[in-house]
Parts: C-alpha cells; sequence; structure tokens
C-alpha cells in the first residue's frame, strides 16, 4: 500500500508503469502539470489528496505505515541502456561494469 500512495500522491519516478523514455519523459510533464513549479521547486507536495485503490479511499500521506516501497523492476524495461559511441563507457570493457 506504501508504493501505490507514494504514487498516486508524489508521482514516484521510477516505477514500473514506466517502460520507455517516451512514458518518463510524458509521466514526468504530467507531474509537474499536476503539481505547479512551485511545489515541486521547493521540495513540497500536497498532503491530503483521496486516493482510492481497490476499495481503499481516502487514502493520504496519513495513511502510510513505516518505510518499505516495492523495487520497480521494470522501469525502463524496453530501453536498450547500454552506452553509446559518444559516452566515455562505451570504451571500457563490459567486463568493468560486471
Amino acid at each position: 500500500m506504501n508504493t501505490v500512495i507514494y504514487d498516486k500522491i508524489f508521482g514516484c519516478i521510477p516505477n514500473d508503469f514506466i517502460r520507455s523514455r517516451t512514458t518518463l519523459r510524458q509521466a514526468a510533464a504530467k507531474q509537474k502539470e499536476k503539481l505547479g513549479h512551485t511545489t515541486i521547486d521547493m521540495g513540497m507536495a500536497i498532503n491530503e489528496i483521496p486516493v482510492q485503490f481497490n476499495g481503499f479511499s481516502d487514502l493520504s500521506v496519513a495513511s502510510i505505515r513505516g518505510l518499505l516501497v516495492c523495487l520497480p523492476l521494470l522501469f525502463l524495461q524496453e530501453e536498450d541502456l547500454r552506452p553509446v559511441f559518444n559516452e566515455s563507457e562505451y570504451y571500457a570493457s563490459a567486463q568493468v561494469f560486471h
């Protein structure tokens, strides 16, 4: 539930729903539009946003219990993240990164 609450209120990036760079750009633009530049710049978020998830309603920051959230294992899954020729990592052996 913590993961859902954080995602719905704060629009966390990375998450499992963002699997390509296009989706990442769209999610970032949507989140910036939702909160506005003043709240993002000041590092503040809205405390009480009603969230509904699987029959649970009125979830808010106060509903967060503990510190655990799910690790986003599918983030940018559809992208080839190997370095390209104009990046310095391209010229290093692949064994350096393993």
